[in-house]
């Protein structure tokens, strides 16, 4: 009787201990930085270049070339939040820049694009 017990305890106990361990990923996983505007420790000359290095080669200068299925980005109507996404993780031919470039670069690169709205 006492063994059945104990198992079933030992049981129960790692369960929470599943269930506590599932509740700190989550959490963590939660806790991406928000989008905000970029840290003005990032020059305009900094993130003009990095345009230039990174997106220019596809959107152009001005973000109107679209070679290679690129969008016209003086046309987007997309949210910070969105284009910081879509920099980050990439879309369609696109590729993602989340390993090659800060949080805040991304971010810096993503507010520049607004000048480019006509």
């Amino acid at each position: 009787m006492f063994k059945e017990l104990n198992q079933g305890l030992k049981r129960d106990f790692d369960l929470k201990k599943l269930a506590t361990i599932l509740a700190i990923f989550a959490l963590l996983s939660c806790s991406e930085e928000k989008p905000k505007v970029h840290d003005e420790s990032i020059s305009e000359a900094q993130v003009k270049s990095m345009y230039k290095t990174m997106c220019s080669i596809c959107h152009g200068p001005d973000g109107t070339m679209g070679y290679a299925g690129a969008k016209d980005l003086s046309l987007s109507t997309m949210t910070l939040e969105e284009r910081i996404a879509i920099i980050k993780y990439g879309k369609s031919t696109m590729l993602p820049f989340e390993n090659r470039l800060t949080y805040k670069e991304i971010a810096a690169i993503a507010e520049y694009i607004d000048t480019f709205k006509k």
